[in-house]
């Protein structure tokens, strides 16, 4: 693989348009699954959505029409933050396995626990949120 190619796959940088919002996916490395046609990110893998962002190790990114709908994200644990929009709104958390649905900014959660701008923790097996 020339060298190029290498710098390339080892740092991605992915802007998808979604209306006015822009989503960016980084990653060290990225290919495109030929038997799905999924985009799949490995190692250091970052998204942001707006106040929304996602780390990860392994992520999956899934689309319509060329369009991004939703990521599957995993880690021993996959984090999250949001920027508080309002007193007692989602502010961080952690799961092995996180769903985004993009156009719906919800966030679907396994294993998880996180904490509220009030610093209140919540634990359990799944949950889903609706970001603001």
């Amino acid at each position: 693989m020339p060298t190029s190619a290498r710098i390339l796959t080892l740092f991605v940088l992915l802007t998808i348009a979604l209306g006015a919002q822009a989503i960016s996916i980084r990653a060290d490395s990225s290919a495109v699954n030929l038997q799905t046609g999924h985009r799949e990110h490995s190692g250091n893998v970052v998204v942001v959505d707006g106040n929304f962002q996602l780390k990860a190790d392994k992520l999956i990114e899934y689309r319509e029409s060329g369009v991004l709908t939703r990521v599957e994200a995993y880690g021993e644990p996959s984090r999250f933050k949001q920027e508080p929009v309002t007193k007692g709104g989602l502010a961080h958390g952690q799961a092995r396995r996180i769903d985004y649905v993009a156009g719906a900014r919800q966030v679907k959660l396994s294993n998880y626990a996180v904490t509220d701008t009030n610093g209140n923790t919540m634990k359990g097996k799944r949950v889903t949120y609706i970001l603001k």
